[in-house]
C-alpha cells in the first residue's frame, strides 16, 4: 500500500511542460527593452578602480578589473541572444531549449549544470518553480534566469527574465512577450 501511494504520487509530480512546448518569436511591442536596463544598472556601478580601490583594501593591495562592467553587459547580451527566438520541446526527463542561433540544449528539472561545448564558456540548468519553469544559463560571473510563465493565451508566452552579475549595480528586471510561430515561421528560432 505504501509503495503504490509512492508511486502515485511520483508521478502525480511530473510537471505538464505542454503548455510552453513550441517555437516562439519575440513581440519587441509588448516587452521590455533589456538594453535600457541593463545600462542603468552598469552606469550606477560605484567607481571604484586603481587608487581609490587600493585605499579601500584593507592591504592596499587590491586587484579591480577595470572593464568587469563592460564584460558584464557583454555577457548578458550574449546569453540574452539577438533577435529573441526561443523554442522550447518536452523532453524525457526535463526540456530542450533552444535560443535564435544556438545549438539546442536539453536540460533535466534538476537545477543542476549542463555545460553547453561552443566557442564560449556557459552553463544552464532548469527546474519547476510551482507551475513556472525557470531556466538559467550563466557566463563568468553573469547569471540570466528567464522564469517562463504559464500561458493565459495559447499563442503568447510571457517570460519574466532576471539577470546578476558581480559587476552590476543591483539585479535587473525585465519581461519579454513571445507571440507563437506558425509551422511554415519556425524553421528554426
Amino acid at each position: 500500500m505504501i509503495g503504490w501511494v509512492w508511486m502515485s504520487a511520483a508521478l502525480a509530480g511530473a510537471p505538464d511542460l505542454s503548455h510552453f512546448a513550441g517555437t516562439w518569436g519575440l513581440d519587441p511591442s509588448k516587452s521590455d527593452d533589456p538594453g535600457t536596463a541593463l545600462s542603468l544598472a552598469i552606469d550606477q556601478v560605484p567607481d571604484v578602480r586603481m587608487s581609490k580601490a587600493r585605499q579601500m583594501s584593507p592591504d592596499g593591495g587590491a586587484s579591480v578589473d577595470e572593464d568587469a562592467p563592460k564584460h558584464a553587459l557583454d555577457d548578458a547580451t550574449v546569453l540574452l541572444g539577438g533577435s529573441g527566438g526561443l523554442a522550447v520541446a518536452v523532453a524525457d526527463e526535463g526540456v530542450t531549449v533552444t535560443w535564435t542561433g544556438e545549438a539546442p540544449v536539453t536540460l533535466p528539472l534538476t537545477r543542476r549544470y549542463v555545460k553547453v561545448k561552443d566557442d564560449r564558456n556557459w552553463k544552464a540548468r532548469a527546474w519547476m518553480d510551482g507551475d513556472h519553469l525557470v531556466v538559467e544559463r550563466r557566463m563568468r560571473s553573469t547569471s540570466v534566469a528567464e522564469t517562463l510563465l504559464p500561458p493565459a493565451r495559447p499563442d503568447e508566452l510571457v517570460v519574466v527574465v532576471w539577470v546578476e552579475g558581480t559587476a552590476l549595480a543591483h539585479p535587473v528586471e525585465f519581461r519579454r512577450v513571445y507571440r507563437a510561430m506558425r509551422e511554415d515561421d519556425a524553421a528554426s528560432p
